[in-house]
């Protein structure tokens, strides 16, 4: 994720005046499966933000869906003014799953956060603040700040990675980052589909507050208009893991704005363990996924696959040292990526047309692979 701190913005679709009007709305909009306990508190940290939600949509696609749904129901019991919907889920798809929330909600602003992510108090009304500020409609989203402490804990410092100020290099950690300069690269991230978008300078209003210039958003922690999802739309054909989503969805939304960081408004991930594909899978998945998307939104079939190849062959040097350091000795990252260039050549040679038919149907040949019995 590349930062740019007060940087200027990107020609927008949206970019205009809009009608004086009040504070904007927000909704909270969430797809989850069978965690409804870890959901529960996810719900409790936004209900008790000091600018609360207009509207909460869950749409659940978990198997005990009404015993969930219950539960929910009682969370948000004290919360009548809120408007509550908790619909089952069409299809088991974190993308479907967003896309479906988002047509139910009538909110101006869409806070598309995981239902193991937990907002600070303010965090909303720091991230509503902007999107207010932003009269010319140059913000297409704003991602909240993620943060390594929950809240409610000691929120000094909350900001920096304890971890990283107390690190020192280990064997391990110099073989890490051995290969990682050897590789040119620290991280390596989704592709751009395009060339880079005409810049444009951001209003004062919203260059004054504390934001800074976002390439892609985490999923844990989107925020977009509404308007802008309803348009641009998530990701229509990923199954099971569908790694690469926010990415996708970050890139095609800069066609209509600029992505903002909210630098004041802090979000803590929980990362709960999904414990329901095996490490091989969940690598393989998000080495094929951005590839089957390339070929359906990119267009420049050429490049896109000539420089996604480069990038997987960086990543199977680095996933075969943290293999090593690991001491996982199946190599389950190193055969994720291997497995993955089995089938780059597959995935290539489908048509964009062909590519909602033809990549579920492999994503599905992958899971009985893993899960025979799913």
């Amino acid at each position: 994720m590349s930062i740019d701190v007060k940087a200027s913005g990107v020609s927008s679709e949206l970019e205009g005046t809009a009608p004086a009007m009040g504070p904007l709305s927000w909704a909270l909009v969430i797809a989850t499966y069978s965690r409804t306990d870890v959901l529960a508190q996810c719900l409790r940290f936004a209900l008790v933000q000091s600018r609360p939600p207009d509207e909460v949509i869950i749409v659940d696609a978990s198997a005990d869906f009404e015993v969930a749904k219950a539960a929910i129901a009682t969370v948000a019991g004290d919360y009548p003014r809120i408007r509550l919907i908790h619909q089952a889920a069409k299809r088991r798809s974190i993308p479907a799953q967003r896309n479906q929330g988002v047509a139910l909600a009538t909110a101006d602003i869409v806070f598309l956060i995981d239902d193991d992510a937990f907002l600070y108090g303010h965090s909303a009304a720091e991230i509503m603040r902007i999107y207010d500020a932003d009269s010319a409609l140059q913000v297409a989203g704003i991602m909240a700040c993620p943060t390594s402490r929950p809240p409610g804990e000691d929120e000094a410092d909350t900001l920096v990675d304890e971890e990283l100020k107390q690190q020192t290099p280990t064997i391990a950690a110099r073989l890490s980052a051995w290969a990682r300069k050897a590789a040119g690269i620290e991280k390596t991230y989704f592709l751009p589909y395009s060339a880079s978008l005409r810049a444009v300078e951001l209003s004062p209003q919203v260059a004054s507050l504390s934001t800074a210039r976002l390439d892609v958003m985490v999923g844990f922690a989107m925020t977009f208009r509404r308007t802008v999802v309803e348009v641009v739309g998530f990701c229509p054909f990923l199954d099971a893991y569908a790694a690469g989503e926010d990415q996708d969805f970050s890139h095609r939304a800069q066609n209509h704005g600029v992505l903002l960081l909210a630098a004041n408004a802090p979000i803590y991930h929980l990362g709960s363990a999904g414990g329901r594909l095996p490490l091989w899978l969940t690598i393989a998945l998000a080495d094929l996924n951005p590839a089957a998307m390339q070929v359906y939104y990119g267009n420049d079939q050429k490049r896109l696959e000539r420089e996604w190849r480069r990038i997987l062959w960086k990543r199977l040097l680095l996933r075969l040292v943290k293999d090593v350091r690991a001491a996982t000795f199946d190599f389950p990252r190193t055969r994720g990526t291997l497995m993955a260039f089995r089938h780059l050549h597959t995935i290539y040679g489908m048509s964009p047309e062909a590519v909602p038919q033809l990549y579920p149907i492999l994503q599905r040949q992958l899971l009985d692979r893993a899960l025979p019995a799913s």
